[in-house]
């Protein structure tokens, strides 16, 4: 009896070294996108954790192999810190990478300045321009801007190869080949 226990012991233990030694089998990531309609999404991007974005869509895809959601038609975004919007965006068509990125061919802007006064804010018209995208970087917290249009109150200016945190106070443009153009009016104060 204590034999026949021992060799079915024996037994189950080489099968079970058997099928450890088998290939591995993964589940298969679908190529296809998962579409979704009329979509609120709300991302708490891991780089930038004091910041919550919400986004609303009417058409959405996942592509699982890459990690993106892609949102079509933007029209009701915003970045808010501490439950206050600090600026909202638009788009027809905006890439959310794995890292939280937000990548764009054009990303339209508004930053909140003051809430007492919506003359303080600012607009920001985004495009890209020789195969380089608008980035949302949410690492640098900044924006990463081939072309811009900036205006505000009796201001206009356009700038190429712009680099800018979110809240417009640490401003880089220029380079090389590059375009920079500013107008705006002085307005009588009495």
């Amino acid at each position: 009896m204590l034999r026949l226990s021992f060799i079915a012991l024996i037994t189950v233990f080489t099968v079970l070294f058997v099928v450890s030694l088998l290939p591995k089998t993964q589940q298969p990531i679908p190529d296809e996108a998962i579409k979704l309609a009329d979509v609120h999404l709300t991302l708490y991007p891991q780089e930038d954790p004091e910041a919550v974005w919400d986004f609303k869509s009417p058409s959405v895809e996942y592509k699982p192999e890459s990690r993106e959601t892609l949102l079509y038609n933007i029209e009701d975004a915003a970045r808010k810190l501490d439950g206050e919007i600090d600026f909202t965006i638009e788009s027809d068509k905006i890439v959310i990478t794995s890292d939280d990125n937000i990548w764009g061919e054009r990303i339209r802007a508004q930053i909140i300045g003051d809430k007492d006064d919506p003359d303080d804010d600012y607009f920001l018209d985004m495009e890209a321009k020789n195969n380089r995208q608008v980035l949302i970087n949410q690492r640098q917290g900044e924006f990463e801007i081939p072309r811009l249009l900036m205006t505000s109150e009796g201001m206009k200016q356009i700038y190429e190869n712009v680099f800018t945190d979110f809240a417009i106070e640490e401003f880089r443009a220029g380079g090389e080949g590059t375009v920079g153009y500013a107008s705006f009016e002085i307005k009588n104060s009495q």
